[in-house]
């Protein structure tokens, strides 16, 4: 945990701001007919998967030409397959939203732990900000995953190197 008031304060800032961006889009694409309104490609692929690991079949007999991990994920939140219209989705859709805006703050906290205190607030304000990655994360997707991967390699390595070298 961290015990630095302003490396506290960075990490609140930048999550409640990415919370805020993604909460500000999740709205507006709600309120929009044209978003949620389905699943397209990759979406209806992943949901095919997930609604068979639910059902007991496995992830299918076909190759893996996706992510093989995003379908468990997916499975966790029951009714994934079913209609847009009864709102199974808007679970996923929030949930990977929140773990975006996580994203956000662990990439601030990188940052700031490798090159200080102003490239941690940098870091995490261009995080929030990034608009792609509040689309990406919105969808039914696995890109929005590899993305909280790359900040929390590097706070780990951090961690380890802090730890081994003193």
């Amino acid at each position: 945990m961290e015990r630095d008031p302003r490396t506290r304060r960075l990490l609140a800032a930048v999550f409640l701001l990415a919370l805020a961006m993604r909460a500000a889009y999740f709205l507006a694409a709600r309120a929009d007919p044209d978003m949620f309104q389905g699943l397209f490609l990759d979406e209806a692929f992943f949901a095919r998967r997930a609604s068979s690991l639910r059902a007991g079949h496995g992830a299918g007999t076909g190759p893996y030409l996706q992510a093989p991990l995003y379908p468990y994920l997916l499975a966790l939140f029951p009714g994934v397959e079913g209609a847009p219209e009864a709102n199974r989705l808007l679970a996923v859709r929030a949930a990977q939203l929140a773990l975006g805006a996580f994203t956000c703050a662990l990439t601030a906290l990188a940052a700031r732990r490798i090159a200080g205190l102003r490239a941690g607030w940098i870091a995490g304000l261009l995080a929030a900000l990034f608009g792609p990655a509040l689309l990406y994360e919105g969808q039914v997707l696995v890109e929005g995953q590899p993305a909280l991967a790359l900040p929390l390699g590097l706070w780990l390595i951090q961690l380890i190197l802090q730890r081994t070298l003193g």
